[in-house]
């Protein structure tokens, strides 16, 4: 499926690319470092195989190849606005890594998540470890409890790095805190808006517009950028860039996310598609058909809703969102927040070589495959 997607010069892709990938080789490591100290820490004070076992697996959840965007769009603006990074730069980009992790755990237990990048969720390994050992009782509940313990576990681990924080000024870290705290607090609405939504027949495209502003806007693009800026001592006008720039640009994220999971096949991500559908899910996708579907599209999507898809019924559900306008609708929403993405970043007054960096970005998004 073609989704009008527009590219800019090999030359530039290349150099973003290479920046993107620098930063993530360089982060992975003072990640991966950190978190293995807080794993040996807490193994020592559990004294136990079994539950260490769990806090491992966490520690290979956080480990795998994820996209990094949030560290990586903080420390961008951190760059635009100071030009020179610290220790504590990483360190605050690992207080989002791990914030994002934690939310993943919590969110694969209410989105029945199966794995995440072809790591098994921390809520299935733990029930498969529990039942391979004879477990007794309700092993299902008390594998999501662990996993809710686990993730909370990780945000502790995120709220205590603030205080490792020693090349910034003080005034800086607390503005920079200020503005985490507000991001934590947009992204819970965000899903309990989204997890509302799934308890209603029908919803309103305001409302998931809403939901995603709070739940991927602020959360993935926004805040970090305005962290970032804000650690180096921003000014009002970096931060009024951050969120004009970055609300249109998750949007569209948010939207293409929609779309991958109704589109792709199983084999093409190791996210499982039609979960939307399954968990009814409320998306500008299935508002469309309520909204502007014929009688015979909303009976078919009501039936279709929530209801236990199999491989086998993809075509039908392709062909529903196809044939009703809603694959074309959301498709053109997609690219028009992209294309304000772009047209922000070049009225801003950032430097010549953070827009191309920034614009390779939003075509490497905008080009992804999963």
């Amino acid at each position: 499926m073609t989704h009008s997607i527009k590219t800019e010069g090999h030359g530039e892709r290349s150099r973003t690319m290479t920046e993107l990938q620098n930063f993530k080789k360089e982060f992975n490591k003072i990640l991966a470092a950190w978190v293995n100290k807080a794993v040996k820490r807490c193994e020592l004070l559990l004294n136990d195989e079994g539950l260490s076992a769990y806090i491992k697996h966490a520690e290979k959840l956080i480990n795998r190849d994820g996209k990094r965007l949030r560290p990586y769009l903080m420390t961008l603006m951190y760059r635009v606005c100071d030009g020179s990074i610290n220790k504590d730069v990483y360190h605050v980009g690992t207080i989002l890594e791990l914030f994002h992790n934690y939310a993943l755990m919590h969110d694969d237990i209410v989105d029945l998540g199966i794995d995440r990048s072809g790591v098994i969720t921390l809520h299935r390994y733990i029930k498969k470890e529990l039942k391979h050992h004879g477990g007794v009782g309700d092993i299902e509940h008390i594998a999501e409890g662990q996993t809710i313990f686990v993730g909370d576990l990780i945000l502790s681990w995120a709220n205590s790095l603030w205080d490792d924080l020693e090349d910034t000024k003080p005034e800086k870290i607390l503005t920079a805190k200020r503005l985490f705290y507000k991001m934590a607090e947009e992204a819970m609405l965000g899903e309990i808006i989204d997890i509302d939504m799934t308890a209603r027949k029908t919803g309103n495209m305001e409302l998931i517009r809403q939901k995603m502003n709070l739940k991927t806007s602020s959360y993935t693009f926004v805040r970090p950028m305005q962290i970032g800026a804000c650690l180096a001592g921003s000014d009002k006008n970096i931060l009024s860039f951050a969120e004009k720039f970055g609300t249109p640009l998750g949007t569209a994220f948010q939207i293409q996310d929609d779309l991958f999971d109704l589109t792709l096949t199983p084999d093409k991500k190791y996210k499982t598609v039609l979960s939307d559908m399954r968990t009814h899910q409320q998306t500008i996708f299935t508002q469309f058909i309520l909204d502007s579907g014929s009688k015979k599209n909303k009976s078919e999507l009501l039936a279709l809703w929530g209801s236990d898809l199999t491989p086998a019924d993809r075509p039908r559900v392709i062909n529903l969102f196809k044939s009703s306008g809603a694959l074309s609708y959301g498709i053109q929403e997609m690219n028009t927040n992209f294309e304000e993405a772009l047209s922000v970043l070049e009225a801003s007054q950032l430097p010549r070589k953070y827009k191309i960096e920034l614009r390779e970005l939003v075509n490497t998004i905008r080009n992804r495959t999963s």
